[in-house]
């Protein structure tokens, strides 16, 4: 590992100096563009209709989440294996984002949910396939071809054992990571989609849980 790697991966004071220099940008783009106005002075508005400090929350998730891929890739090309080494700040970043990320989900929804009682249930199922099913789709895809490819394009398992390994890809990973002709996609793609399932499963309960908030008693037997 080089020295600027390794003293940047494990001084902690670096770290926290790299992260305030983050938030200080941020900080600036912000005062900027609400100087500036038009469309981003819009975005960062409160008086805009999105929640502008979440959206900023989100970016800086979304940094932390990149930052810790960005090292384990580092580790990779180094030595074959996926992992962030000795490092516990970036073994933390990719914790600590995704996990704000669910909290941000799903505080969203349930306000959502408590405005309007309701949600218009094929609408919001399709925006939410159109939104996350291109990438995902064009991401696994490309990882199963390769997957094919490294098998020597040959089939080596049966076709039902084939069509029930492909299933849990095409259900956003719902069923678990599976292995596809004896290749190991979830390596291809170092597992990232494991989020994804736990996503769609929040989205298939949440006609459930507006049944509860739409009523108070319902709602205070939810909250027990």
């Amino acid at each position: 590992m080089s020295e600027a790697v390794q003293r940047f991966a494990f001084d902690p004071l670096l770290a926290a100096f790299a992260f305030a220099l983050a938030m200080a940008s941020a900080s600036a783009l912000l005062f900027l563009f609400d100087r500036w106005g038009g469309y981003f002075g819009g975005v960062v508005s409160p008086a805009s209709q999105k929640l502008a400090a979440l959206e900023g929350l989100r970016g800086v998730l979304a940094f932390s989440v990149v930052m810790h891929h960005a090292y384990c890739w580092y580790f990779f090309t180094q030595y074959g294996v996926w992992t962030t080494g000795n490092s516990v700040i970036f073994a933390r970043l990719a914790d600590f984002g995704v996990i704000q990320f669910f909290y941000l989900s799903g505080f969203l929804f349930w306000r959502k949910l408590m405005k309007t009682g309701r949600i218009p249930i094929a609408k919001f199922y399709l925006s939410r396939f159109v939104r996350i099913g291109a990438v995902y789709y064009c991401s696994v895809g490309a990882a199963i071809l390769l997957g094919f490819s490294l098998t020597g394009l040959k089939l080596q398992v049966s076709i039902g054992t084939l069509a029930s390994s492909l299933l849990p890809w095409f259900l956003f990973s719902l069923g678990g990571l599976t292995e596809v002709n004896h290749a190991d996609i979830a390596r291809i793609t170092c597992g990232v989609t494991w989020t994804l399932a736990l996503e769609w499963l929040f989205y298939l309960s949440l006609p459930f849980l507006g049944w509860f908030s739409r009523n108070a008693r319902r709602l205070f037997f939810y909250a027990l």
